[in-house]
């Protein structure tokens, strides 16, 4: 019998995306003749001598600076990224789609009814200016001007902006102090929502209430440092993590030749308490969004919706369009397929316990109505994960 494949795995295990990325090439692993050399460490490290050993069959790394990557691609072996900071020609990048999580941060606050936006980032950072862009323009697409937060730092070391705490500064105080409030402000991650949450209770603004938080990667331990703890986006990580040795097993056994780049769609938003809140001019739509938000596991109907906002379902309907650009029957949609998803793609619940979960009376009607909406079944999209 043939030894293993040697697969050395240069992947931060100090936060859960890094941990979760190597979840994900551990699934694909246990069904490969695989060995997987992995070295615990941070983001930012270095290329240690022993991969340079010859029975290194390939390489999956969060490539983190120039240099790395020069340095893996001259070792003429198969090599994917699964950060994408640092583009290289000869090395295929697997990534999270970052101008899909801004699209869905952009809409997220929008459904609750902001109309003042923000963002907080790291300037210079590539994945932090893509979400940024995105950000803004979705936001743009709605005639809405999103204000940036404007850090003073430069440098391309992720892990070395993020230690610096920059986001702990008068600098920051000063941005939220000068906000237009309410204001919903989208963070490039969850170490940056962290930053605007402390600043926030420097500062004595209220969470939600006044500022809305929204962070990326969706790591518990940062989030609920926060105090309220944070919402954040969650990259679908560990299938990512998956993706990455599937295109590497193709590398190294010349079946194929994987895209220069290829983008994981996020999974649904985790929230928690710093987005509980609904921002409407008129009350009897906040009320309604309340409405909706909290008995989604119910079997409720645009009248119900309409009876607890006091109005009726035409005038609802009619606000609702003005306001949202559609219908409360088609927001309770919106966000029931999203519980949905998030439902299926982050637990092994049975379809009976997600109708219950959901508002459905049953499995039946509940795969129904998500594949009438989506194209594919329940079934479907969990297998597209494993």
């Amino acid at each position: 019998m043939p030894p293993p494949r040697n697969i050395a795995a240069f992947i931060e295990s100090s936060r859960s995306y890094g941990r979760s990325l190597i979840r994900g090439i551990a699934d694909f692993a246990t069904g490969e003749d695989w060995q997987l050399l992995f070295q615990e460490s941070a983001l930012s490290h270095s290329v240690p001598d022993w991969v340079k050993d010859p029975d290194i069959s390939g390489i999956l790394a969060r490539i983190s600076s120039r240099a790395m990557a020069d340095s893996l691609a001259g070792l003429n072996v198969p090599v994917v990224d699964l950060l994408g900071e640092f583009p290289h020609p000869e090395i295929p990048r697997v990534v999270c789609d970052n101008h899909a999580i801004a699209a869905a941060a952009f809409e997220f606050f929008a459904s609750a009814g902001f109309g003042n936006f923000a963002y907080c980032g790291y300037n210079g950072i590539h994945y932090s200016d893509v979400r940024r862009t995105s950000f803004a323009a979705a936001a743009a697409g709605k005639n809405i001007t999103v204000d940036v937060y404007q850090s003073g730092s430069s440098g391309t070391d992720i892990a070395r902006r993020e230690a610096r705490r920059i986001g702990r500064t008068n600098r920051l105080r000063q941005w939220l102090d000068g906000l237009e409030k309410p204001v919903a402000i989208f963070c490039a991650n969850d170490t940056r929502a962290l930053d605007v949450s402390a600043a926030c209770r420097a500062c004595d603004i209220a969470v939600p209430q006044d500022v809305a938080i929204l962070g990326v990667d969706d790591d518990p331990l940062f989030c609920e440092l926060a105090s309220p703890p944070n919402s954040s986006v969650k990259p679908d990580t560990r299938l990512q993590g998956r993706r990455a040795a599937e295109f590497l097993k193709s590398m190294i056994e010349g079946t194929g030749t994987p895209p220069a780049e290829t983008l994981i769609s996020p999974l649904p938003i985790t929230e928690r308490t710093s987005t509980d809140v609904v921002i409407s001019d008129l009350p009897h739509i906040a009320a309604a969004l309340r409405f909706i938000r909290r008995h989604l596991a119910e079997s409720i109907s645009r009248d119900d919706i309409a009876a607890y906002a006091g109005v009726s379902p035409s005038l609802l309907d009619r606000d609702f369009k003005c306001r949202l650009g559609r219908t409360s029957a088609e927001e309770l949609r919106l966000l029931r397929l999203n519980r949905v998803r998030q439902i299926l793609t982050t637990t092994d619940l049975s379809l009976d316990e997600i109708a219950r979960q959901t508002g459905f009376s049953n499995k039946v009607s509940l795969s129904h109505f998500f594949k009438t909406h989506t194209g594919i079944s329940p079934g479907t999209l969990r297998k597209t994960r494993k």
